[in-house]
């Protein structure tokens, strides 16, 4: 059985200081000016791969990104992860897709098993740790 560990897959992810983005915000519209693009970090999620939901298209905070985005280039997507979350990824929907399955073709053929069973509850009861099972 693969180590939890082992199951999650590693991404960057887009992160927001949302209070400094509200203050800007607020002076953007007490002052009548347009701000800097938004301030963000790039940090990193680490899923289990199995709990992968969808991918979807997006664009990132700032305004060259937004132009790429009206021409129908993306350079950014939004994943969503059954138990973990959505998030903000800055690679295109066809990276994502392509960095997770080169991730899921790497792991040892018993994760295959791992991930089916995932969808039922008798499967996610059979990969949580003994300890996890409650």
């Amino acid at each position: 059985m693969l180590d939890p560990i082992e199951k999650l897959f590693a991404f960057p992810i887009v992160m927001v200081d949302g209070a400094k983005e509200d203050e800007k915000e607020q002076r953007r519209r007490d002052l009548s000016i347009d701000m800097d693009d938004v301030e963000m970090i790039i940090g990193e999620a680490e899923c289990p791969y199995y709990d992968f939901v969808s991918v979807t298209d997006r664009w990132l905070p700032t305004e060259e990104s937004y132009a790429h985005a009206q021409d129908n280039a993306f350079d950014a997507c939004s994943v969503y992860f059954a138990q973990s979350g959505t998030f903000v990824v800055p690679w295109n929907k066809e990276r994502f897709k392509r960095e997770l399955k080169k991730f899921i073709q790497s792991l040892p053929k018993e994760a295959e098993d791992i991930r089916l069973l995932a969808l039922t509850k008798d499967g996610i009861r059979e990969i949580l740790p003994e300890d996890d099972k409650g």
